[in-house]
Order: structure tokens, then sequence, then C-alpha cells
């Protein structure tokens, strides 16, 4: 897809945006997924968002091995339509997925672009006739003009008194931490992911702006009806920032339980459809 702003590329591999580029600079905003580094770009999460602990999910009492983020990241998805400004994927239950989740869905990824803007869509069918449970949620990677995540901050549109809950080996181990530099602002910096991702649970907010402090590069995006928000990079690492809205979250290190009563979980219904997107403009 393409217009006089931006070009995007979407591989049929987990429907994962590959490139998001400025046509008048030719600035690359999406992560290159570095294998050295982090080897993928923007992986969309399902259908667990994080990790479960002993990596197996359990439904009715069923324990079945889910690795971190699921599956859809990995499968090859159907293109079902493509034009300059929109493109849909689509993924349906087939024999590995039910082998490692019981539930008979269909998967729909599609991308709009309009002006700077670019909009990821999410569709989900339950095609059983009894609730289907999953998290949903996505991962992009943004490359930075200067590998120096001191240089940025990310503002958020409403204060906040919010803390991160922090994770030991992919599991919420109970422990929150201040990490707002001032009520609407956390101001990045080389050590701030040494307790992994951030991760918040209760934000007013429902957009954010990644900014840079000496220069016009910026990323603004809108994850309204999204309740949990990651922000994540490599331990270490200054060449990127990933901005995650997610309608699910990992397990604690002390819970373990049915996927029907798991936080953060949705419910859909049997024959039932859930609609959810997200936007990036990029300035």
């Amino acid at each position: 897809m393409k217009n006089k702003y931006l070009s995007i590329e979407i591989a049929n591999k987990g429907a994962e945006l590959t490139s998001i580029k400025n046509q008048t600079t030719g600035f690359e905003y999406l992560w290159q997924a570095d294998s050295a580094v982090w080897g993928r770009h923007a992986p969309i999460l399902f259908p667990i968002v994080g990790k479960v602990r002993n990596n197996q999910l359990i439904c009715d009492g069923i324990p079945y091995i889910m690795s971190q983020h699921g599956f859809a990241r990995d499968q090859v998805f159907e293109k079902l339509s493509e034009s300059d400004t929109e493109v849909w994927y689509q993924l349906t239950a087939n024999e590995y997925t039910k082998a490692i989740y019981p539930f008979n869905f269909t998967l729909r990824l599609g991308y709009q672009l309009s002006n700077n803007t670019l909009t990821c869509l999410y569709e989900i069918i339950n095609h059983d006739d009894h609730p289907m449970y999953f998290s949903i949620g996505a991962h992009p990677g943004f490359n930075l003009p200067t590998s120096c995540l001191s240089d940025y901050s990310i503002v958020f549109e409403k204060a906040e008194s919010e803390e991160r809950h922090l994770l030991s080996g992919g599991l919420f181990n109970g422990i929150i931490k201040p990490v707002l530099s001032t009520p609407t602002t956390i101001q990045l910096h080389a050590t701030l992911f040494d307790d992994d991702a951030i991760v918040f649970k209760n934000l007013n907010s429902r957009q954010l702006t990644l900014k840079q402090k000496n220069g016009t590069f910026q990323i603004k995006l809108n994850y309204d009806g999204f309740p949990y928000l990651g922000i994540w990079t490599q331990k270490g690492n200054e060449q990127y920032i990933c901005l995650e809205p997610w309608f699910g979250h990992a397990d604690s290190l002390d819970g373990h339980v049915d996927i029907s009563s798991k936080q953060g979980i949705l419910r859909l219904e049997g024959g039932a459809q859930f609609n959810l997107s997200y936007s990036l403009a990029f300035v």
C-alpha cells in the first residue's frame, strides 16, 4: 500500500507489517527485524498476550502447550483483498491450531492507509456454538532516528498516576514501580527496560505520542478500546522501541487458571464476532 505520505509492506507470514516508510524522506519507521537484536517487525499476539505459566494454556481443565504471545505471528495468512489504501488477511483454525487451541475461529487483519495514518483492524469470529476465550494485541517496533533512548519521551494525552507492573521471567511478580517522569510523561533512558517491558493496566489515556526532544520525529498511537499497554525494547538496546496496545496480558507467578477465568481474557459467544482497531500517525 502507498500514498504520497507513506508506503506500507506486509508479509503473508503472520500478516505482519514489515515496512512503514516515509515517501518524502525515505525514513524507515518500522524496525527491520535484525535477528541479532530482535528478529521481528510487528507481530500479532493471538490467542494470548504475553506468557502463560509453564507455557501451558488450560482450556476446560486440559493443558495445551502455548508459547509466549501465541501462534498467529508464525502462521501463514491468506490475503483476501488488496488496494493502494487497504488490505485484508485471514487465518482460519486448522489442524495445527486446534491441537494447541481447541476453538474454531477466523482471525482477520486489515490495514487501512489514509494520509499519514495507518489503521490496523482486527476481526475475530467464533464459529463454535459455545464461548471462545482469547486475547489479542499488537507489538510494532519503531526505529529511532538516533540510537539514544534519552533523546525520546512518551507523552500521554491525560495525566496518569499508574505505576508499571513488573515481570519476572515474563510473568507478573506482583511488584509495581513508578515510571512516570511527570503526570503525562515517561522519559526514556538506557536502563529503563532492565526490568523487562513497561506494562500498564489502568491508564486514563487512549492516545500517546513518542517524541524526539530535539527533532521533528513523532509517532502518535491511538489505542482506544485496548485496556492494557506495553512499552518495550531489548535490555541494553537503544535502536528501537515497541508501542503495544493489548487486550490481555501475561499470567502472574502464582496464577495458573483455566482460560475462562484468566485475567484480561475476552469471552466471545458462539457465532459472534469481535472487532477492534488501533491507529498510528507518523508526523
